[in-house]
């Protein structure tokens, strides 16, 4: 598998501004072991598909960044999933279903915020385009994995971290 070698330090991702989501191993007591960052696009269909892809695997946990650079109605959809008290769910419902959230509810200040510093940290990041996964041992993928190299990008994920530095 052809992995990135600009290494990220996992650690110093500001993850309380993802979506988290732990998918378990089927019986109800996943561990969530193998983790992985995704920066996602809500109108990427590569981004779907990897979501799909994503639902299935068990001990995964995934923190998405979501990362509005594709559509003029990104940011909105983005700040749409971000404002509603179960982020998660939206995020799955207009992933996985491809159904509608419903509209930005007006208290919600804190969105405009969360997405900038997503936005930088994606341009720190050099991101380019979505998705773009980062595992827990540093390396990058940036482009869609097939079924295979996401199975193996996870059995990484869940070793013990060895990070390097971001230049």
């Amino acid at each position: 598998m052809h992995f990135d070698k600009r290494g990220v330090d996992f650690s110093t991702l500001p993850l309380d501004d993802t979506l988290r989501s732990v998918n378990g191993d089927g019986d109800g007591d996943g561990d969530g072991s193998r983790r992985i960052v995704v920066f996602s696009d809500p109108y990427c269909s590569y981004c779907k598909t990897l979501e799909h892809r994503l639902a299935g695997q068990p001990d995964a946990t995934v923190y998405t960044f979501l990362y509005p650079i594709l559509t003029p109605g990104s940011k909105t959809m983005a700040a749409r999933i971000w404002c509603a008290s179960n982020r998660t769910g939206p995020w799955s419902t207009w992933m996985l279903e491809n159904r509608a959230q419903p509209p930005v509810a007006a208290s919600c200040d804190a969105t405009a915020a969360v997405l900038a510093r997503n936005l930088i940290v994606g341009h720190k990041l050099r991101v380019m385009g979505t998705p773009t996964l980062i595992l827990s041992n540093g390396q990058r993928i940036n482009r869609m994995p097939s079924a295979a190299e996401l199975e193996q990008a996870l059995a990484v994920a869940g070793e013990p971290s060895h990070t390097a530095s971001t230049r």
